[in-house]
């Protein structure tokens, strides 16, 4: 199944249409004006839980976070890691 992020709040859709409709809310509301740069900082990939199978996201700073302490990317979402490391 091929999931689609909002640019915007990073919401999860399963249909484009979906998507398209999110981004066209936010950008018909303009309440926050985002340079390039800033709009960078969300973008969003898009992974499944090796646990529970939900996707979950990881934007591109918390990608950047885990790469700067030399760690891997996380395979589950948090509440699967969070109840993991209980």
């Amino acid at each position: 199944m091929k999931y689609f992020a909002c640019r915007v709040c990073c919401n999860i859709f399963t249909m484009e249409l979906e998507q398209k409709k999110c981004e066209a809310y936010h950008d018909h509301l303009q309440s926050v004006k985002k340079t390039d740069e800033e709009l960078d900082s969300y973008e969003v990939t898009i992974h499944i839980c090796k646990d529970c199978q939900q996707p979950f996201t990881l934007n591109k700073l918390e990608k950047e976070w885990y790469k700067e302490k030399v760690l891997s990317l996380p395979v589950r979402c948090k509440s699967c890691r969070s109840k993991r490391n209980k």
